[in-house]
């Protein structure tokens, strides 16, 4: 398999996009997904952009208190709009994920004339407690209706809070060869946690997620949505990146390996003491 993997980045604290972005190009990572909260540092984020994959993630009620289906509050929307129309080429942004609208005063005529505005190619995402017959349902309809180029953000742990460890991977037929992008992290049995992987009380079942990748024969990129809340935590994401790497070709995964093997000590040392909490709410 050809992957891209890569990881969330938000501002925590007084930690801001640019500052994790230092940490991202120490790395390696080839691709990070920005929340709404670059548009707070987009100074000094755009000049740490390389040749990283780059996607946003736009709002979503649940954390935000708006969507893009939001009329009620559409100078919060506009604003978020128009921040993406200016700076998603000088982010190098090639895509965006997007929730389905959870307003309950949401309009949705709105949130497709907002989809319709983006510049850049929409990953429309399965929600936890949404059955992916049901997301199927809805992403096909709005697919249907949407003039930008449009495709699935899969992800895994809302899909394993919907389903359970044996049925996540079901997903209907009509949206396999849509799927070009997923979200993953560990989680519990009963929340998503965004936890790296290796954090004890861990249920993703990762060797179905591996036969998955395969049966649909994936070769698109993985975001890992986790949130380290301390310095293990930290070790423990720089060794995801490692696992999920390994899954893609064995050159790849040998010179990304080197490279970390060298840099994490350094990086660690650096970030004793570093408050880097971060909400584990914020991303759903």
């Amino acid at each position: 398999m050809k992957l891209k993997v890569g990881q969330t980045i938000q501002k925590v604290g007084e930690v801001k996009s640019s500052h994790f972005m230092k940490m991202v190009n120490l790395l390696g990572f080839e691709h990070v997904e920005f929340d709404p909260t670059v548009f707070d540092d987009i100074e000094a984020t755009i000049p740490t952009i390389r040749k990283h994959s780059v996607v946003l993630h736009a709002p979503f009620y649940s954390w935000w208190g708006y969507d893009l289906s939001s009329r009620n509050q559409s100078e919060k929307v506009e604003a978020y709009m128009k921040n993406v129309e200016k700076f998603a080429s000088q982010l190098k942004a090639h895509s965006i994920v997007v929730h389905p609208p959870m307003d309950p005063e949401g309009d949705k005529a709105f949130f497709l004339e907002n989809l319709n505005r983006l510049p850049i190619t929409i990953f429309l995402e399965n929600l936890p407690g949404q059955k992916l017959s049901d997301f199927e349902r809805w992403y096909l309809e709005t697919k249907a209706k949407t003039t930008t180029h449009t495709e699935i953000c899969f992800d895994v742990p809302h899909s394993f809070l919907t389903h359970g460890r044996e049925n996540l991977f079901n997903i209907p037929e009509s949206l396999i060869l849509d799927i070009n992008y997923i979200h993953i992290s560990e989680l519990s049995s009963e929340k998503d946690c965004h936890w790296p992987f290796g954090t004890p009380g861990g249920e993703l079942p990762f060797e179905k997620f591996v036969d998955f990748l395969h049966r649909i024969d994936f070769n698109g990129i993985i975001n890992m949505e986790m949130m380290p809340a301390d310095l293990q935590g930290i070790n423990n994401l720089i060794d995801s990146y490692l696992k999920l790497k390994k899954l893609g070709t064995k050159f790849q995964y040998i010179m990304k390996k080197i490279r970390v093997s060298l840099i994490k000590p350094i990086l660690l040392k650096k970030l004793q003491g570093v408050p880097l909490k971060a909400e584990p709410d914020k991303h759903v």
